[in-house]
């Protein structure tokens, strides 16, 4: 049997402890120039954590913006070019689906406006899919990424 792991985090990594005051500090030191290290914290109490956590909590907005994104980037990059591959066409955006437009909308809301809709938004199939796309705030909930999916494994392709 060899040594037992050691408990130390290694230099650089972020840990994240309790303290006697009931709150989480997240800290992180990194290198910011040739010899010298700099330390980031950043602090929450244990309700504000497991709220953050909870279903429907902001872990799970985060989570499936995250997720949008990442799904058209995946449709834009890999599946209208296999699609186009598959059936012999010269270009991959002569590979169009309507409602991956509107993904790439939601995506476009969530990283260039901060997740806030607008009245440029639009996005007929989404607000039908999800009862509708208030001004404001999106929240994006597991049961909407639900709704999507199933949509999208019933989704028509245009080409040409």
């Amino acid at each position: 049997m060899g040594p037992a792991p050691s408990r130390e985090r290694r230099k650089g990594a972020p840990s994240l402890a309790p303290t006697d005051d009931c709150c989480y500090y997240l800290t992180l030191e990194k290198q910011v120039s040739a010899g010298k290290r700099a330390i980031e914290r950043a602090e929450i109490n244990t309700v504000q954590f497991l709220e953050f956590l909870a279903k429907g909590g902001e872990f799970e907005d985060w989570h499936n913006k995250a997720f949008v994104v990442m799904l058209y980037q995946r449709w834009k990059e890999w599946y209208r070019l296999r699609i186009a591959e598959t059936l012999g066409l010269e270009k991959k955006n002569k590979v169009r689906c309507e409602l991956m437009g509107e993904v790439r909308q939601l995506g476009h809301v969530t990283i260039h406006d901060n997740g806030v809709v607008t009245e440029r938004f639009s996005a007929p199939l989404l607000s039908r899919i999800w009862g509708g796309i208030p001004l404001g705030f999106l929240f994006i909930t597991d049961e909407m990424v639900t709704a999507l999916m199933e949509q999208l494994n019933a989704v028509l392709v245009e080409v040409g």
